[in-house]
């Protein structure tokens, strides 16, 4: 049976962040391209996993092995800071320039970040690419394990070639405004909006949402498809998107809004605390 509902809910949540400790920031403040990079690097043991368990990621399975090995010691916080401040941080391109990363050939060395090059290749955006930044991160884990910094550049590339193909990403750029999601489809979709001082994981609460509206229990998300934007004239942003859902009586679709509002914090646009509303259109379930 096919039934119809429209506009049933708007619920008021509160997130909280996935990203509590913060890295070392030397000479700039840290921003949406950093906090990127902390998500990715306290996850990256999990991108690697994914990775390696699947035929389209192009990194042999002892290499795969030999970085989750380095993976299970003590990490320490990321480094940001700049390359023409402390240029002997950093690995050297071929013309002797800094590159974005710097470690050392050992497991639990330090990982600095190039904060000169965090936007490099993003001309009209200020917002970096979560693939590539995994990337970079996996190939400071390459180098730890032992790999000279060529093959560690080849398996890191490869790691966020994988990425590329499995991250769907959206973003909201407007004056002082970064704010950016993050569909990650591998293993199941995972859904994650970042601003430029959170990380915000959207599952649990639009699943319970959706439970609510159907009076079922034990929903999981199986897509989240064609995320776009709108902004309404008294500033609340609106992110619009497709999604598939299922549990053991049914499976549907649905349109989900997820609404919220701005507030500057230190010259930033930051996600307010009074939460995200979230409404369900056109949901069709058999």
């Amino acid at each position: 049976m096919k039934f119809i509902l429209s506009s049933l809910l708007s619920v008021l949540l509160l997130f909280t962040s996935l990203v509590h400790a913060g890295p070392i920031i030397v000479g700039n403040a840290a921003g949406l391209a950093e906090l990127q990079y902390v998500y990715a690097w306290k996850n990256l043991t999990e991108f690697v996993k994914t990775c390696a368990a699947n035929t389209q990621c192009q990194v042999p399975r002892k290499t795969s092995q030999r970085l989750l090995r380095v993976l299970e010691q003590p990490r320490k916080e990321l480094i940001f800071l700049s390359g023409a401040h402390a240029p002997g941080m950093f690995f050297k391109n071929q013309t002797s320039e800094a590159m974005i990363l710097g470690t050392q050939a050992e497991a639990s060395a330090q990982v600095y970040i190039n904060t000169d090059l965090l936007y490099e290749n993003n001309p009209e955006s200020t917002i970096p690419s979560l693939a590539k930044n995994i990337s970079v991160l996996a190939t400071a884990i390459a180098y730890q394990s032992g790999k000279n910094l060529e093959e560690s550049l080849v398996i890191g590339s490869a790691i966020g070639a994988y990425w590329e193909g499995e991250i769907q990403s959206s973003s909201f750029v407007s004056t002082n405004i970064e704010v950016q999601l993050n569909v990650l489809l591998k293993p199941e979709p995972h859904v994650v909006l970042f601003d430029s001082k959170k990380a915000y994981f959207l599952n649990s609460e639009v699943i319970s949402a959706l439970e609510s509206v159907l009076n079922e229990k034990n929903i999981q998300l199986d897509s989240f498809l064609a995320p776009y934007w709108t902004q309404e004239m008294d500033g609340q942003i609106t992110l619009i998107a497709k999604l598939g859902f299922s549990n053991s009586n049914q499976e549907g679709q649905a349109e989900v809004a997820i609404s919220f509002r701005l507030i500057n914090d230190l010259k930033e646009s930051v996600i307010s605390e009074d939460g995200f509303q979230i409404e369900f259109f056109n949901i069709e379930t058999r």
